[in-house]
């Protein structure tokens, strides 16, 4: 059975309705943000590229001046990148069709 409000003060019945939605909706907005962020952040500048742009990036040909050329990046970053190549090379392989 619930309490009742009566023998409370006014002001811990205005602020226990009026604040209740910043009460439960803050913590929750900030752990979301928190959660893009971090995301975000393991995210490599390639993962949204497609297959023909990481084949020019890894010969190293039309790569804008704000990224780094394919031998600068660490090993982690460049072992991430091979994974993808290497995926977007097993679609490019399965999606060729023979020829009669």
């Amino acid at each position: 059975m619930r309490k009742s409000q009566k023998n409370d003060s006014k002001l811990s019945r205005f602020t226990y309705y009026k604040y209740s939605g910043i009460i439960v909706f803050l913590p929750i907005v900030l752990f979301a943000v928190g959660m893009y962020i971090y995301i975000d952040d393991q995210n490599e500048f390639y993962s949204a590229w497609s297959c023909e742009t990481i084949n020019k990036y890894l010969l190293n040909e039309d790569v804008p001046d704000n990224i780094p050329y394919h031998n600068t990046i660490t090993e982690k970053q460049h072992d991430k990148l091979h994974i993808i190549y290497e995926e977007c090379d097993k679609v490019e392989f399965l999606s060729m069709t023979p020829y009669a």
